[in-house]
This record gives structure tokens, sequence and C-alpha cells, in this order.
């Protein structure tokens, strides 16, 4: 019989505990807010599609950006921007957050018809 050591089992479901996900896939964004509580970030409503933020309000802080630097982002202002083009065009989007499954931690934004 095998012996697992604790941090070998840990290790092994680790990548799962810290892997990002698309939280949000093929919706429709039917509001965009420039803050999220008065915070350093935007956010949206959408309808439709699926993932594990289905039906709740998603957050895009600034600080989940990957070139946050000094309170900026280009990427942050960039996914503002899409989203706003989303809303516009009625086209559908994917969101995804790098750090996990939360809702408040979004960073990628795509459009597609």
């Amino acid at each position: 019989m095998k012996k697992f050591s604790f941090l070998g089992l840990i290790a092994m479901f680790s990548s799962h505990l810290f892997a990002g996900e698309y939280i949000a896939i093929s919706s429709e964004i039917t509001q965009v807010l420039n803050t999220d509580g008065n915070t350093s970030s935007f956010a949206i409503f959408f309808t439709g599609g699926s993932g594990s933020c289905a039906g709740k309000v998603i957050a895009f802080p600034v600080s989940a950006a990957g070139d946050f630097k000094d309170g900026k982002s280009d990427i942050h202002s960039r996914a503002y921007s899409t989203a706003l083009t989303a809303l516009t065009t009625s086209l559908k989007v994917d969101i995804y957050n790098y750090a996990g499954s939360d809702c408040k931690n979004a960073a990628f934004i795509r459009i597609k018809k």
C-alpha cells in the first residue's frame, strides 16, 4: 500500500484552488457601472450565458489587471471600453478571473458574436 504525504495531497489539488476560470460565458451585458461600491473598479450586470457568476454582478477592480502600477492600468481601461462596446452592440461576452472563481475580481473580457 502506498503512502501519500499531506503536502503531496495539497500539491495535487493546489493548481485547481489557485487557477483562474471563466466566470461568465456567452452572456449579454445589460448595465455598466463606472464603480463598484465607490472603489477603483467598474461593474457589469448581464443576462444569459453560463459560468460561476451567472445572475450576479461582476466587478473589475483595477488591482486585478496584470499591468496594475501606481493605481493605474491600461488593461483595466481597455476592459471598461470593451464592456461599453459590448453593451452598445448587444454582442455576447466571456469574462475571466485570473485568480479564481470570485465575481469581484474579473480582469479579462472578450466580445464575440
